[in-house]
């Protein structure tokens, strides 16, 4: 016999209302602080995109150097 797994109704209404809990807590955040985190600071995707960039820069940077050492010589 196969059992069926349920979740109970009282986990699924706290799962509920914790994610609501934290929209409301940044709704209730000072403005000033809103309006910088939305306008001025970059988002994590922006900052995530810099650092792979950066990291791609560096390797064809040192593939550069590798291929520049090896050839010369």
């Amino acid at each position: 016999m196969v059992r069926k797994l349920s979740v109970p109704v009282a986990f699924v209404k706290i799962v509920t209302l914790l994610a609501v809990s934290d929209l409301v807590a940044w709704w209730l955040q000072h403005p000033i602080t809103r309006f910088h985190a939305r306008y001025i600071m970059d988002s994590p995707q922006k900052l995530y995109e810099r650092h792979l960039h950066f990291l791609n820069k560096q390797q064809e940077q040192i593939m550069i150097k590798y291929v520049y050492v090896y050839t010369v010589l």
